[in-house]
């Protein structure tokens, strides 16, 4: 018989390890994605004929040698200020002031970690960044520089950076999709 003992975890405590495991994934994931980032299949066969990936094992190329080892990207810095602004806002999702966080990290990252500015934004959001009404009407802000990219433009960047609203609101599935579209919206128009 065995003397094995089962601890039962409760409700809150489930729900803590699931939150951190979300944004825990979410980090590591990145920091490991950035190891094949903008690689072809090809080449990241050639760069990593194994299979399981370490943070040590980066390729020292132009993109790559960007970020320190084992460091996370853009996508993870975005999610960071999910979170900061759900904190600041009440559990609210408020586009003004996620742009308004974007916009402050896009010009000096998080000196917390080092940064000196937010690193591997991509075209679409730079120049959405960089419009006028970004900071106060975000997703028209978006929309505009999708409309002047002549709707061609199919970037997707925001979904990058919103796995923290699965969780924020989760009994929800509808606010969950409306959250995540606001967020999405306030850089990234596209509507495909």
């Amino acid at each position: 018989m065995s003397s094995r003992r089962v601890t039962a975890i409760s409700p809150t405590d489930e729900l803590r390890d699931r939150i951190l495991g979300t944004i825990y994934g979410n980090c590591i994931g990145d920091a490991i994605g950035l190891l094949t980032e903008f690689m072809s299949k090809e080449e990241a066969e050639l760069f990593y004929p194994h299979k399981d990936l370490e943070y040590d094992m980066k390729v020292k190329d132009k993109h790559q040698s960007r970020w320190k080892t084992g460091d996370w990207t853009d996508d993870s810095d975005q999610m960071i200020l999910i979170m900061q602004s759900l904190l600041d806002n009440k559990g609210e999702v408020v586009p003004v002031d996620f742009a308004r966080r974007m916009l402050h990290w896009g010009k000096h990252g998080f000196p917390e970690l080092g940064d000196k500015a937010g690193l591997g934004i991509g075209t679409n959001t730079h120049r959405v960044l960089k419009h006028q009404l970004f900071t106060v009407e975000p997703q028209k802000a978006a929309d505009e520089v999708w409309r002047m990219s002549g709707g061609q433009a199919a970037p997707n960047g925001a979904v990058m950076r919103t796995s923290i609203l699965g969780i924020h609101q989760y009994q929800d599935l509808g606010k969950v999709i409306d959250n995540t579209i606001a967020i999405c919206t306030s850089t990234h128009a596209d509507p495909r």
